[in-house]
């Protein structure tokens, strides 16, 4: 692999910066995505929620099991999500 361009690694430390880490830490993110696709998926996506494993999850408000994903979010306020 070759080495990043400056304004790329200036990017990537502004980045870890507004997370809380130093501008050289290397992060992986992690993010369940397809909350409500259905009930295993969502059963999946809170046990890794409430193991710490994740902290961020993308719901899809149309699938069938949406209730139960949004009943979750809305009894677990902090848990990161975006809508898609």
């Amino acid at each position: 692999m070759g080495e990043a361009e400056p304004k790329q690694i200036d990017r990537l430390g502004v980045a870890n910066q507004s997370l809380g880490y130093s501008a050289e830490q290397r992060l992986l993110i992690l993010n369940a995505d397809d909350f409500s696709m259905c009930h295993a998926v969502n059963q999946g996506i809170i046990s890794v929620l409430e193991a710490g494993i994740i902290r961020s999850t993308s719901l899809m408000i149309c699938c069938p099991w949406a209730m139960e994903a949004v009943a979750y979010l809305r009894q677990h306020p902090q848990t990161r999500v975006g809508v898609h």
